[in-house]
This record gives C-alpha cells, structure tokens and sequence, in this order.
C-alpha cells in the first residue's frame, strides 16, 4: 500500500437523471495514492457488469470503485527516451 497510480479516464457522453440533459467528460488522466485495498468484483454478465473493478481506499478520494483496466502503474503521459 502507499503506491501511487494513475487512473486513465476514457471520454464518455452521459445523460443527466434529473435534468435530461447531455453532457461529456473528456479523456483526462489523474493520479492519487493507494492506502488500502477494499475489494475486487468480478465481471458478471448477471449483474451487468462487463469489466472487473476494483474497489480501493485513495488519497485523495477516499473509496474509489475503479475499472482494472483503467489502472496503470506509470504515468502513461511521460514517454520512454529513445
């Protein structure tokens, strides 16, 4: 515990429940630091849940259901020297 991460944020179009109306959230990458470990939920077609998640104990954020493919352990901005 205590690794830092860095979660990729794919764009996505949402509809409001109260309002109706649309709105997007853009691609955008941020990172906070693990301080615990909650659970893991399997992908289950029962429950409609395509992806696995995870659930995660963060800083900042406090508890964060995140997918498992939208984890990474490098910051996927910096690029590798040639």
């Amino acid at each position: 515990m205590g690794s830092r991460i860095w979660v990729e944020v794919k764009e996505s179009v949402h509809t409001g429940r109260d309002d109706g109306v649309i709105y997007t959230i853009p691609h955008h990458i941020y990172d906070c630091r693990v301080l615990g470990f909650k659970q893991f939920l399997p992908a289950n077609k029962q429950l409609n849940r395509e992806k696995h998640l995870v659930q995660l104990y963060t800083d900042p954020g406090g508890m964060r259901t995140l997918s498992v493919g939208s984890i990474r352990f490098k910051d996927p901005r910096r690029r590798k020297a040639i």
